[in-house]
């Protein structure tokens, strides 16, 4: 269920699923971001969370904002991230 609590590895790994990026490898070759990277993200592990631009980048490759990326927020877009609910 969706939930502003969630991690933004919770948040990265529904919008994969819902722009259809079937792998880490795959959205590693569309985002620049190395795999190692996205698997940490993922996996919630690292002392501080990943940088912005690394964030910016996700987000851009799984076409959703880098506010609901980072933060579970945007008010603007709510609506197609509440439809993740159904992944």
């Amino acid at each position: 269920m969706y939930s502003l609590s969630m991690t933004i590895g919770n948040r990265l790994d529904q919008a994969m699923k819902a722009a259809r990026i079937k792998s880490q490898s795959e959205l590693a070759r569309i985002s620049g971001v190395p795999q190692a990277t996205i698997s940490r993200i993922l996996k919630g592990v690292g002392a501080k969370g990943p940088e912005t631009e690394t964030i910016k980048k996700l987000a851009r490759a799984c076409k959703v904002s880098f506010s609901w990326l980072n933060e579970g927020e945007d008010p603007d877009n709510i609506d197609m991230h509440l439809s993740l609910i159904h992944i």
